[in-house]
């Protein structure tokens, strides 16, 4: 990973990453600017910041971190196991209980 000193700006197509160092802080916290995002998705971003008690940019965090977290075998189950919400299986029929000879 490179080091960038404090105002750093890396840019690729859309995506600009500024690295920034604010003041006693010991790690550099990057700061991304997105361009050209459709209305459309804003408006979703700032619905589910606010169903979610989020800020925008609090959000838009927790979905990246969400994005880049590598699965447990837990989520991984679950969502294959999701797919079978609300089928329901058929019961056995019940039988007499086996009398017991003593």
């Amino acid at each position: 990973m490179q080091n960038f000193a404090s105002n750093d700006i890396i840019a690729s197509n859309d995506i600009i990453v500024r690295q920034e160092r604010q003041k006693g802080d010991k790690e550099h916290m990057a700061t991304f600017v997105v361009r050209d995002v459709d209305e459309e998705i804003k408006s979703r971003l700032n619905q589910r910041a606010a169903k979610n008690g989020h800020s925008t940019e609090a959000e838009i965090r927790s979905l990246i971190k969400a994005a880049v977290q590598e699965p447990s075998w837990l989520s991984e189950w679950l969502q294959a196991a999701s797919g079978f919400a609300g089928t329901e299986l058929p019961l056995p029929e019940r039988m007499q209980p086996r009398q017991l000879k003593i």
